[in-house]
């Protein structure tokens, strides 16, 4: 009964083997006109975003100069210190939320503009799985060792027409 158990087990193993391929999504990714669209408007809009924080960045430089010169005065009161201590502390934490948020942008922009493309992708590789009758698809990174026969990168290149 025991060898009977094992040979099912080792032929259904074998089946799920024999129905798995592998693709490398790293190489059609860099290989996709999409993506190459996508990390130029990308770098645009990473260009915008310095250009707008090396501005509030002058912007504030320019406030803890005037800052520091107004705290430098012989003439002003330790509560008069202690607001312009306030100020130069708002100051900062203002520039470090222009910073986080346009991080959060540039995030939320590479989010938007891949995501289309992934979904592409993953199209690609499910028709191409499902018309070969593969019941699953692994990535090429995953696998140590595979025929080149199971390879299914050149197929979802052709199916996503580049």
């Amino acid at each position: 009964m025991k060898k009977i158990l094992l040979f099912a087990l080792v032929a259904l193993g074998s089946t799920v083997v024999a129905q798995t391929a592998y693709v490398d999504t790293d190489y059609l990714m860099a290989n996709m006109p999409e993506v190459k669209v996508a990390d130029q408007e990308i770098q645009t809009f990473t260009s915008q975003l310095q250009t707008e924080l090396t501005a509030a960045d002058v912007n504030a430089n320019n406030e803890f100069n005037n800052i520091k010169q107004q705290a430098q005065d012989a003439n002003i009161t330790e509560e008069q210190r202690a607001e312009l201590a306030r100020k130069a502390d708002d100051l900062q934490k203002g520039l470090q939320r222009t910073q986080k948020l346009a991080e959060i942008q540039l995030s939320t922009e590479r989010n938007k503009l891949m995501k289309p493309i992934y979904e592409k992708l993953n199209a690609a590789i499910q028709k191409v799985a499902k018309d070969r009758g593969y019941k699953m698809v692994v990535s090429v990174n995953a696998v140590l060792y595979a025929e080149e026969s199971l390879n299914i990168t050149k197929l979802v290149q052709t199916e996503l027409g580049f």
